[in-house]
């Protein structure tokens, strides 16, 4: 009988010991999961890290290569664009661009900007022709410390996109089309007090009779057109 006891009480005492040892276990899943939020969100402020999941908040353009001051800007070479809404893996990171590997599109940059809750507030315009200060700068992203002289762009673009008292301009490749490969615009910053002046694009974009460059037509239809645009708003353009 005593025996009996014996067993159990050791049975007892065991399954109360690995109860015990489950809810210890649960406040410590619980920190690592606060952990996890917490790096979300100091993501969103510009702490990014290798390996985190992000979300693309407006369609941005994919860099071949990682951007300095020291980047020619009408040689980007910009072959594809990130979506909205589109999900992708950090592999690294490197001041305010990020390494992103693709077995489609091969390795390819991306300012971080466009994955923070701050690009989520970008607004599309109808395009504007702008006129900007030759002693302006472009800018990689708002605030940006990557950015490059007015003089290798000129002081005449067409914006369209605005964040606060940003523009976002289209800055054309020198080349649209190089070794079987397709170019396209990438779209910079520029500050608003460094527009001077600035006037909206005329209807009949694509007109025959258009006075707008074969360049400007092309960029905006690189980013003004996209899937799911409605035929009313391209019969507008043209």
């Amino acid at each position: 009988m005593s025996l009996r006891v014996s067993i159990r009480k050791r049975l007892f005492i065991g399954i109360t010991a690995a109860v015990c040892i489950s809810l210890v276990g649960q406040p410590a899943q619980g920190i690592q999961m606060s952990t996890r939020i917490v790096v979300a969100g100091a993501a969103e402020t510009g702490g990014f890290t290798s390996g985190q999941r992000v979300t693309i908040q407006q369609k941005a353009a994919l860099f071949p290569n990682t951007l300095s001051k020291n980047s020619n800007l009408t040689k980007l070479k910009v072959s594809y664009y990130g979506t909205k809404g589109e999900t992708l893996r950090l592999s690294s990171v490197k001041g305010e661009l990020a390494l992103i590997k693709s077995d489609s599109r091969g390795d390819l940059w991306l300012p971080t900007w466009y994955v923070s809750k701050e690009a989520a507030l970008v607004k599309e315009i109808s395009p504007l022709s702008l006129q900007l200060r030759s002693s302006g700068s472009i800018y990689l992203t708002p605030g940006s410390t990557v950015k490059w002289p007015i003089s290798q762009t000129g002081t005449s673009l067409i914006a369209v996109a605005k964040w606060k008292d940003w523009y976002g301009v289209m800055i054309s490749p020198a080349k649209w089309k190089e070794d079987y490969r397709i170019y396209r615009p990438a779209m910079m910053w520029v500050r608003g007090s460094d527009v001077t002046a600035k006037k909206a694009m005329p209807d009949g974009l694509l007109d025959g009779n258009s006075e707008i460059t074969t360049d400007v037509v092309r960029n905006l239809t690189e980013f003004l057109f996209k899937k799911g645009t409605p035929s009313s708003y391209v019969r507008d353009a043209r």
